[in-house]
């Protein structure tokens, strides 16, 4: 299943970032890329589902599964989280310390041009 949401990030969503919804007072339903680092930029509501250019609209996958993307980072078979690093990105190991923890799914594929997640959006806790 995926939601039609406007970029509000003020650059370029790459297929397969970590988002979060927002809802703007003047724009309505708008997305901003998602980082464990902070309760201000959590939770992930879904991945991108294609690449999309700023202040467009485009398809957040909030279930099923994303193909097509880079997944070469992940590993095959393990969990995807939020990323604390990088606003919008993945990684296949959990944060710890200070920020949050949200699992997004699991890799199934980690090719750099076929990779894909199988979505399983968890709520973020502290680690």
């Amino acid at each position: 299943m995926t939601l039609n949401m406007r970029n509000g990030t003020g650059q370029r969503v790459p297929k397969g970032s970590a988002i979060r919804h927002l809802i703007h007072q003047d724009l309505g339903h708008v997305f901003l890329l998602a980082q464990a680092n902070s309760v201000d930029s959590m939770p992930c509501a879904g991945l991108a589902d294609e690449d999309i250019e700023i202040g467009n609209y485009g398809r957040i996958a909030i279930s099923g599964a994303v193909r097509l993307f880079n997944c070469a980072h992940l590993r095959v078979c393990e969990p995807a989280y939020v990323s604390a690093e990088t606003p919008g990105a993945l990684t296949s190991t959990p944060t710890g310390g200070p920020n949050l923890v949200q699992q997004v799914g699991v890799v199934l594929s980690n090719d750099p041009v076929t990779g894909s997640v199988e979505l399983s959006i968890h709520e973020p806790t502290k680690k």
